[in-house]
């Protein structure tokens, strides 16, 4: 099982890796090579300053809240928190979401038009962003600490963990990639090292 101490550290990582990186999202990887982030900088991309976050943390944090508040994984209240962040801007650095990707900006509205969190993701082949991984790390822990270390191919987790991944992504590639997630800090968490051995061993039992 998780402990506090991985949950927050990793939930912390999470918020400053975002940071890191809002000022300079979308420039090519060969700018980064001239130009390396090495410390927190301001404005860039979204012209904010330095230490802002983007959607990413926005929607994990929205996820991390209603676990928090629920206890459990409630589909609707996750929906509902994304809602607010879209509509009203909470979980956002200023109070206003920015950087909303197309495929969960679609989802989110079409939870608003049906309220139905098993059929507001987008399943087409070109709704394959990063949007539901970027923001799924909360439901992992969840996972981690319900059915236990090395019990993530459960069924039951499975279903439960895909759910939340497709309340925006719903095409098989990213349930996939999620899953792939999912079994790299399942090693990690169990005090697997090195890194990479953990990397791997993850991806080959999630593509198992």
């Amino acid at each position: 099982m998780p402990t506090k101490k991985q949950i927050s550290a990793s939930l912390y990582g999470h918020v400053v890796g975002d940071a890191l990186g809002t000022p300079v999202e979308f420039e090519p990887r060969k700018a980064r090579r001239s130009r390396p982030v090495t410390d927190m900088i301001g404005y860039g991309t979204f012209n904010f300053p330095a230490g802002s976050w983007t959607d990413d943390t926005s929607m994990t944090l929205a996820l991390a809240k209603s676990i928090g508040d629920k206890g459990t994984y409630n589909a609707n209240d996750v929906c509902e928190n994304f809602s607010r962040w879209l509509e009203r801007g909470e979980f956002a650095v200023f109070g206003k979401a920015f950087g909303v990707g197309r495929t969960c900006y679609g989802a989110i509205l079409n939870y608003w038009r049906t309220k139905d969190p098993d059929t507001c993701g987008l399943c087409g082949e070109m709704d394959n962003g990063n949007g539901a991984l970027m923001r799924i790390l909360p439901m992992v822990f969840y996972i981690l600490t319900k059915y236990g270390l090395n019990q993530w191919k459960n069924p039951g987790a499975i279903k439960e963990y895909h759910h939340c991944v497709a309340l925006t992504h719903a095409h098989p590639r990213n349930l996939i990639a999620c899953g792939v997630y999912l079994a790299i800090i399942d090693k990690i968490v169990a005090g697997g090292n090195p890194l990479n051995d953990c990397i791997e061993r993850g991806i080959l039992e999630a593509l198992e």
